[in-house]
């Protein structure tokens, strides 16, 4: 398989000559011409790399070629934990060399499962031709995507949360590799989520939630509904709880979130004992709570910005991680409302996930048996309703997140200069670079070595940056593409013609152009336009 391995990966930041998006990019040789039947490739594509989780390979046709093989296996391994709808372009450069062109979150994991993609469509063309295969190096390739699967792509709940945002023309941003925090916007109109957990999210209530005991007398501090639990952090002392509250009980850590490492409905010695072992090995403190199991369904009453979002009943009467889903929002009584509202505000949670366990929730909580059970900072995103109100807690109607971006190709640094200082005098605070300078205001960044691209993602991942200036050369663009996503304006320089190929990538990613010089100054006046246009008002 060493042919395969001469895989040759550019990465774009933006819209360039070779796709028109941001991409990882893999140009490999074709080994094998004709096809092989769809579902027997598929077959052996599960042999040669068995393992947990498995990719879902997508393929509608019948039969398949290497480099359709090669796509699809890329993009089922990138789609490892479910699907992202990146963007997929495949194309023949010549007769035996062909072209993978992936979106990414992340470069590595996109990266490597292209590789894996790659590699692991050939091993396949070559087990079907009756040759030996050697697995070693895909089995590593694979162990590896699956980990950065786990830890750098986006979970179901971010997932859902960045469709939402991009079908609101909102641009999405990875923090930091392996950081699963998530930046939604740019610079000083962007928002920061970690799942359904924003940026405004209070300490203080972090530090509450996560800590069951907590969290339940303050519940009962405030005359809400809580639960009749003990603690103890030895066996004898929590069987002996459990048998004051009465089976059925619920068996929990005291410092694990997200209805993790729950035991519910539990009904007798034996299997309290293996609930209480398990609970107490994932317990930081080694204590772990017993409660009385209440009947009736789990509900998570959702509370963003203060305010209830939905009420969601999982119909089940085990932990609210299982189950199916019914929106019954509609049914609610009034009290079970204002009392969802009041926990989050006194935790101090911008988001908040409350779990209420009733048999009846069109039923006010103080006319019926019912407790609430658990309060999460990160409440269940079960679908685009309530990403929606997630970001819209943040996004007032019509905003993007977005500030002025503009690109200045093939002009000189006082070009720059007098746009970045247009805007200042607009009172916004301005992030400006080019390959060799990059300043966020009169501040230096990046004295080292660093590219384009990633000095202008530095700027506008700083909530001090207003607008953006970004400075390149026309080789720089005809090499590297856009050196990010999208600009509001380009302005070039007056003395040179732009190629036709770069002027037809200006003219579909960037809104608008003009020649910089004396009769088309770039002046106060844009500025103004561009900050109005991204709703921004000066710094104060």
């Amino acid at each position: 398989m060493e042919k395969t391995r001469q895989v040759r990966f550019k990465v774009f930041s933006g819209p360039n000559l070779e796709v028109p998006f941001a991409a990882v990019v893999a140009e490999f040789p074709v080994l094998y011409t004709n096809a092989l039947p769809t579902a027997g490739a598929l077959r052996l594509a599960d042999e040669l790399c068995p393992g947990e989780p498995r990719p879902t390979w997508r393929i509608d046709s019948q039969d398949v070629t290497l480099p359709a093989l090669s796509a699809a296996l890329s993009i089922g391994w990138i789609d490892l934990g479910g699907p992202n709808d990146l963007p997929v372009q495949l194309d023949r450069l010549d007769q035996d060399r062909w072209r993978i062109a992936l979106g990414y979150y992340e470069i590595d994991a996109t990266l490597t499962a292209l590789q894996l993609g790659i590699e692991l469509a050939n091993a396949v063309f070559t087990r079907a031709s009756g040759a030996i295969v050697n697995t070693a190096r895909l089995q590593a390739l694979a162990q590896r995507i699956r980990a950065l699967s786990a830890t750098e792509m986006p979970d179901s709940i971010t997932r859902t949360l960045i469709r939402v945002a991009r079908s609101n023309d909102i641009p999405v941003y990875s923090l930091a590799p392996g950081a699963q925090i998530w930046m939604y916007g740019q610079g000083a109109k962007a928002h920061r989520f970690l799942q359904s957990v924003s940026e405004s999210e209070s300490f203080l209530g972090v530090r509450l939630v996560n800590d069951k005991v907590l969290t339940d007398r303050i519940i009962h501090h405030l005359g809400l509904p809580g639960l009749e639990f003990g603690t103890a952090e030895t066996s004898d002392k929590a069987r002996s709880i459990a048998h004051r509250l009465g089976y059925p009980v619920v068996v929990k850590p005291s410092d694990r979130d997200m209805a993790r490492d729950v035991t519910s409905a539990i009904d007798n010695d034996a299997a309290f004992e293996a609930a209480f072992a398990r609970a107490k090995a994932q317990s930081k403190t080694g204590r772990v709570v017993i409660e009385r199991h209440y009947q009736g369904d789990h509900h998570q009453l959702s509370v963003f910005g203060g305010k209830f979002t939905r009420a969601t009943q999982i119909k089940s009467a085990r932990a609210a991680a299982d189950g199916k889903l019914r929106d019954v929002s509609a049914h609610i009584h009034p009290d079970n409302v204002a009392m969802a509202e009041a926990i989050a505000r006194n935790f101090w949670l911008d988001g908040a996930g409350i779990d209420f366990v009733t048999p009846d929730i069109s039923i006010s909580w103080r006319d019926i048996p019912c407790a609430v059970v658990e309060v999460k900072t990160s409440p269940r995103i079960t679908g685009d309703f309530l990403a929606e109100r997630a970001l819209g807690d943040k996004f007032k109607p019509g905003e993007n997140g977005r500030i002025p971006c503009v690109l200045i190709i093939a002009a000189d640094d006082a070009v720059e200069t007098a746009v970045a200082e247009s805007f200042s005098a607009n009172g916004l605070r301005v992030g400006r670079t080019n390959c060799k300078a990059t300043y966020m205001g009169s501040e230096r960044r990046h004295l080292g070595a660093a590219d384009l691209p990633l000095r202008v993602l530095s700027l506008l991942l700083d909530p001090a940056c207003e607008a953006l200036v970004v400075g390149a050369t026309l080789a720089e663009l005809e090499r590297h593409g856009l050196p990010h996503v999208r600009f509001d304006l380009a302005i070039m320089s007056a003395s040179d013609e732009l190629p036709q190929a770069l002027h037809e990538l200006i003219a579909t990613h960037v809104k608008a152009t003009m020649k910089a010089g004396p009769e088309s100054r770039f002046g106060a006046e844009h500025a103004m336009r561009l900050a109005a246009a991204a709703n921004l008002t000066p710094a104060q």
